[in-house]
C-alpha cells in the first residue's frame, strides 16, 4: 500500500529538483504547464472555463491576468488560495464581460 503523502512529498520533491535545474526563460512556461496541471487536478470544470476563457480573452488584459495568474499558481508550493483567486477571476471577467454584451 502507498502511503498518498508520501507519493505527494516524492513528487513536490522531484517538482522541486527539476524547477532549481530550469533557467529563468523556461520557468515561466514550466510554472504554466505545472499550475494548469494542479488546476486540471483541482478541478476538472474550472480547468476548461480556464482554457475556454483563456482562448476567448487571448491577447486582452483578461487573458493576461488569467494567465499570470496560473503562472503564479504553478510557482507556488501551497496554492490553494491561489486556486480559489483563479475561480474567482473567472467569474468576475464572465460577469464584467456579459454587463458589456448587455
Amino acid at each position: 500500500m502507498v502511503d498518498s503523502d508520501a507519493y505527494k512529498r516524492f513528487f513536490d520533491n522531484l517538482n522541486n529538483h527539476l524547477y532549481n535545474h530550469i533557467d529563468d526563460t523556461d520557468r515561466i512556461e514550466f510554472n504554466k504547464q505545472r499550475g494548469e496541471r494542479l488546476l486540471k487536478e483541482y478541478s476538472e470544470p474550472l480547468y476548461e472555463r480556464f482554457i475556454e476563457q483563456s482562448e476567448k480573452w487571448k491577447g486582452t488584459t483578461e487573458g493576461q491576468q488569467l494567465t499570470g495568474l496560473v503562472e503564479f499558481f504553478g510557482g507556488m508550493k501551497n496554492s490553494s488560495v491561489v486556486r480559489k483567486g483563479i475561480e474567482n477571476l473567472i467569474l468576475q471577467l464572465e460577469a464584467k464581460h456579459k454587463a458589456k454584451v448587455n
